[in-house]
């Protein structure tokens, strides 16, 4: 994996985004992983491995997260001040046909980077996330959109089990690299990797449902919909709208699962390869 950058403009100032990069530079196809509102990009790791002989894989540090710079106002923490970013990085490989991968948010911007046709999106992974967001998801994400300090890594580790309990059986060379790509050292301690204005306009977008649909409704492409049953942003009941308007949707349902699956294990990954490599789908 190479740490890689280009340069984006919003609202007349220039910011740096970073992504890594793997596979061949060759490839005719991009695998594109976006990670969630708080997520990292280096939790795509596993499923890059596994893809990188048939594509050039990217995963993006969204802006204000990870290596990627951070806003110089809170409310430019929205999706439509993402997308320059994610355009700025599609460019820099020429625009190639995507195949997505989009946790939470990342599947979000999937849509909208779909309906504005900011992307040649061939076929689509939406990790938990789908047309209809409840408040009651929002509301509970945006309760620890915080700011903790910690004493060392594992305290860290310790903080991110009980935040997300949807990372379950993951090794302890996986922990240490979460721990590792999901911390930034300051003068006063270990602190998560996000800049943490983000949670300005999380808690002001908290308060209502949010309809996607028709965003979702017009994306074409093959796509493959993985569902926690235990999650509270994708419910049964949205999942049951997306499959009543694509009977084709491809279901990967985790039982258990809360909001939102890593994508590390060896099933999840097995399962989104197969359909990402599948010429039939």
């Amino acid at each position: 994996m190479e740490l890689k950058s280009t340069t984006y403009h919003l609202d007349g100032d220039g910011y740096r985004v970073a992504y890594w990069q793997s596979g061949s530079p060759l490839a005719k196809k991009v695998l594109f992983c976006v990670h969630g509102l708080l997520g990292r990009s280096r939790d795509f790791d596993e499923l890059i491995e596994a893809l990188r002989d048939d594509f050039l894989c990217i995963a993006i540090d969204l802006p204000g997260r990870g290596q990627s710079d951070w806003l110089k106002q809170p409310e430019q923490y929205s999706p439509e001040s993402y997308l320059p970013a994610i355009s700025a990085v599609l460019n820099a490989v020429d625009n190639r046909p995507v195949h997505w991968v989009g946790t939470s948010l990342g599947g979000i911007l999937a849509m909208a980077a779909a309906s504005l046709k900011l992307a040649n999106i061939e076929k689509l992974v939406l990790n938990d996330v789908g047309c209809h967001i409840p408040k009651a998801s929002l509301q509970r994400i945006a309760a620890y959109v915080k700011d903790p300090l910690f004493t060392d890594q594992q305290a860290l580790i310790d903080h991110i089990k009980r935040t997300y309990p949807s990372f379950r059986d993951l090794s302890e060379v996986q922990w240490q690299r979460v721990a590792q790509y999901g911390s930034r050292q300051a003068d006063d301690g270990l602190h998560l990797h996000y800049d943490p204005a983000i949670a300005t306009n999380v808690r002001l977008g908290s308060n209502e449902d949010v309809d996607l649909m028709p965003l979702w409704q017009v994306i074409e492409c093959p796509q493959m919909l993985i569902h926690g049953t235990a999650s509270d942003l994708l419910t049964q009941e949205i999942v049951d709208a997306m499959l009543e308007h694509k009977p084709d949707l491809e279901l990967l349902q985790l039982q258990g699962l809360g909001h939102a699956p890593p994508l590390m294990t060896p099933f999840e990954v097995q399962a989104i390869t197969e359909f990402l490599k599948r010429s039939d789908a």
